[in-house]
């Protein structure tokens, strides 16, 4: 299914209040799965492992400029910049998260190093190869031209700069009918067009001048942030039920994002998808 610019940034924008309660945004600052490795005892540090790994096997440094491609309220910038000291430019097609995110800096002292815009991230505007790093959590399969992204962060990129991601990809091509239905209600609810293998991944990669790819399967580690989604959708649900029973001008997004999340759970359990962090660099 395809969605345009205008539809993903309603379902950010209408279904902030709901991350706000079960992610605690405002502390989080994430919009993402966690990684749940050997002691961690929160969700909350869960979402910030997510950050941390990426970071180490990207081998971002201070003097990298890196950009955040959609960027959401501003979480993994404001990291980078605070943790490590490096320029970070964020992207979303959402000014309300701009605003936002403008205000997690400021909150984290960091507003020197980063800069936010609403922008597509498959058509930034910037110069070419001027950034380091291209750095993305979940964050471009809500576009149907998937190949988009790759060819503009070949572009974006330096000669030996790296592209890393943590995102969720098809197990196979064809699904199965039980596979199918589940992975339909996720994706059409929360604005996400079509997901990709693996495989066809590396290939956009490889045809669009990357070179010394490195993949890794952290499925397991982050089950448990889905579980966690699937029971927080289950109470969730019931209020929104009432809600819209008697509230009928509720926005779309948030009256079926429960669905979403109920849906993105029995999908996995069912074998549909995996989250993988991929690393690439530009030849």
């Amino acid at each position: 299914m395809k969605f345009t610019n205008q539809d993903v940034q309603n379902y950010y924008d209408q279904t902030a209040v709901h991350y706000e309660y079960f992610w605690n945004l405002d502390q989080s600052m994430a919009l993402h799965y966690g990684i749940w490795r050997k002691g961690i005892k929160s969700f909350g540090e869960a979402l910030a492992q997510t950050n941390i790994e990426l970071a180490a096997k990207a081998e971002i440094k201070t003097t990298d400029r890196v950009l955040d491609a959609g960027c959401g309220v501003g979480g993994s910038s404001v990291f980078l910049a605070k943790n490590i000291g490096c320029q970070v430019v964020g992207v979303t097609l959402s000014q309300q998260q701009v605003e936002r995110a403008y205000a997690n800096a400021e909150k984290n002292n960091v507003k020197d190093l980063v800069n936010f815009h609403q922008r597509d991230y498959c058509d930034t505007g910037f110069e070419a190869a001027s950034f380091d790093v291209i750095w993305g959590i979940e964050c471009h399969l809500t576009e149907s031209s998937k190949e988009k992204f790759v060819k503009e962060a070949s572009r974006l990129l330096k000669p030996g700069g790296r592209l890393i991601i943590a995102e969720y990809f098809l197990t196979k091509e064809k699904m199965s009918k039980s596979q199918d239905k589940h992975l339909r209600v996720w994706l059409n609810n929360e604005s996400i067009a079509d997901m990709v293998t693996v495989r066809e991944y590396e290939n956009w990669l490889t045809r669009n001048s990357f070179e010394n790819l490195e993949v890794e399967d952290i499925t397991k580690e982050i089950t448990p942030s889905a579980r966690r989604m699937f029971f927080a959708a289950m109470l969730g649900g019931i209020g929104t039920k009432y809600y819209n029973w008697f509230v009928k001008k509720a926005s779309y997004f948030s009256r079926v994002h429960y669905k979403a999340q109920l849906a993105q759970y029995r999908s996995l359990r069912r074998g549909a998808w995996t989250y993988q962090i991929v690393l690439a660099k530009k030849k």
